[in-house]
């Protein structure tokens, strides 16, 4: 762009005039175009990427824009997406996306995962505004809140969404099937990024908390400590954190339903959301996460390096050490083969003084063709006194609407890695998921969901570990109600356990004026269980937002877990 648009939300005439157009959002249910046109135009310059949208509507009193604070997540409401990989890498976790709504507000996700901070997280520009006509939407993105590849005339992965709240339908410019592949995104060609300025290198952020507790000695004290962001390069990115500031942290409070292992809980400490996917080792569903961020409590002093090495290989790297005795590292090296194939290998290392030590290697390995799909993850935990391997290895099918897969795992006895977190070792067998979900356009149910769960495993030193079937479907109706049941029978340690659970939600598509409940009783190791949660959310017409939730699990005793937020 010659001249740079003005982010007011308004098309002036002749204002996107040098930038490319393109018209026609595909609906990847029916796989025909939307009833109601969208056009959008894309342009850059050596600071921004440009981008515009017109919605055009039928019935623009049917817009819906509930979302107004800034910041806030405007899910259920019509909304527009930029998505973009300068890499072309042709698969999701690639992709950075930026959405707004038809009040302005923003919403992203920028590839590799980024903190809550606003000044690591980078600032871009939108606005929008309703028309007679439908709606209008302007985006400027700085290049800097991005990994950035190096050289002209590029090849960049891109895409235009738009959600329809009226219609319920998910648009996109490039169709993406309802296999959702990212590989169908198209290419903007010939482009070339700049170069990363010397001045946007180094970013530096301090803190200081006087505080005051009768319980501790001294009852004052204060803390500070500093933060130093630095692009080592437009792909890569280090980190180095001095006595963080972890107490002023809102983390995730974790419910109370039954679970048979430790519950996993998000991190929002901008430490570890900084750049998390490029330390995302293992998934849950193999032989488990084999880093938990949540494991290191705390430290003194902190570093890591992430980023792209080039398109196709990166790496991350981290390491903490708290109380001048104990040193936690992790370490990860991903190569993707192709648009859905990746192998990896990773690591972990704690070092503690007068406690255990232990080292964790492992690697794993993703193939995908078709509608095909083989993994292969396996990991090796050497620790004082011994030794312990896991691993674990899948086929899987997927088609429009349906997804299987078939997973055999093992895992020896004293396979708990420290820094991770694994449901069971000393465990062997396997289990087979199967989904069907299906979204439908006309009459009264809107969509359908189901899914098929069977596991058999056995310990390794001898006896039945788990045995069950559980099988659970949703339907969601066009007036936004939703309905849930389920059933589960089968054994833990030999003995029965049967759950029946029912479910509804009203409201669903709108997080200001939602609630619901759901329920489930039945029998579990020779006692009767019952588990109810209820949830209500109401904003009022000044804006103030009221939520309430409460849990209640009757097993071997009583719990009650109430949440209430203003």
């Amino acid at each position: 762009m010659d001249q740079t648009p003005v982010i007011d939300g308004l098309l002036a005439v002749g204002e996107w005039d040098g930038a490319m157009k393109q018209s026609g959002f595909i609906d990847p249910v029916t796989g025909r175009l939307t009833d109601d046109r969208t056009d959008v135009w894309l342009a850059y310059d050596a600071d921004n990427i440009y981008v515009a949208y017109y919605c055009h509507d039928s019935q623009p009193e049917g817009i819906v824009a509930r979302t107004e604070q800034i910041g806030a997540n405007p899910e259920g409401d019509d909304l527009v997406m930029f998505g973009i990989d300068p890499f072309n890498r042709r698969s999701e976790s690639g992709s950075s996306r930026f959405g707004v709504n038809p009040n302005g507000v923003k919403n992203e996700e920028i590839a590799g995962g980024r903190s809550a901070k606003r000044e690591w997280r980078g600032e871009w520009s939108a606005a929008a505004r309703i028309t007679e006509d439908g709606w209008t939407a302007e985006m400027a993105i700085p290049w800097s809140v991005m990994d950035l590849p190096k050289g002209e005339a590029l090849d960049m992965q891109i895409n235009f969404g738009r959600t329809q709240q009226r219609t319920k339908v998910t648009s996109f410019w490039s169709d993406r099937t309802e296999r959702d592949l990212p590989e169908l995104d198209g290419v903007w060609r010939g482009v070339t990024p700049p170069k990363l300025k010397a001045a946007n290198r180094l970013q530096l952020q301090g803190y200081i908390a006087p505080e005051y507790d009768e319980d501790e000695s001294p009852t004052t004290t204060i803390r500070s400590g500093l933060d130093a962001r630095y692009k080592v390069s437009s792909q890569m990115t280090g980190l180095v954190s001095l006595s963080p500031d972890f107490r002023n942290i809102e983390q995730e409070i974790a419910g109370i339903e039954f679970t048979r292992t430790e519950r996993f809980v998000s991190d929002s400490r901008p430490f570890f959301t900084e750049g998390q996917s490029f330390f995302k080792l293992t998934d849950h569903y193999s032989i488990g996460r084999m880093f938990h961020s949540r494991r290191i409590d705390d430290f003194d002093i902190g570093g890591k390096f992430y980023g792209s090495i080039d398109s196709r290989n990166q790496i991350g790297a981290l390491v903490t050490r708290e109380d001048n005795s104990i040193t936690d590292g992790v370490f990860k090296f991903n190569h993707q083969i192709d648009e859905r194939s990746n192998a990896s290998l990773f690591g972990t290392i704690r070092d503690q003084e007068g406690g255990p030590d232990e080292e964790v290697i492992g690697g794993s390995v993703e193939l995908s063709k078709g509608h095909w799909g083989v993994s292969y993850v396996h990991a090796d935990r050497n620790f004082d006194g011994g030794d312990a391997q896991a691993e674990s290895y899948s086929l899987s099918y997927s088609i429009p609407k349906s997804f299987t897969i078939i997973r055999r795992t093992r895992a020896d006895k004293n396979f708990r890695p420290e820094l991770g977190l694994v449901s069971f070792d000393n465990r062997e067998g396997a289990y087979v998921y199967s989904q069907y979900e299906a979204q439908y356009r006309k009459g009264d149910i809107r969509g359908f969901n189901s899914t098929l769960f069977l596991e058999s495993f056995d310990k390794l030193d001898g006896g039945s570990l788990t045995r069950n079937y559980s099988l659970s479907t949703q339907l969601v109706f066009r007036n936004e109600t939703a309905i849930s049941a389920g059933y589960k029978e089968g054994t833990f340690l030999a003995i029965p356990e049967r759950i029946l659970s029912v479910g509804a939600r009203w409201n669903v598509d709108n997080p200001y004026s939602q609630y619901g409940f759901s329920f489930n009783t039945g029998d579990r190791d020779g006692e009767d269980t019952t588990f109810l949660n209820a949830q209500y959310r109401h904003r009022f017409p000044n804006r103030m937002s009221f939520s309430a939730e409460h849990a209640l699990l009757d097993f071997m005793g009583r719990t009650d877990q109430t949440v209430v937020g203003i």
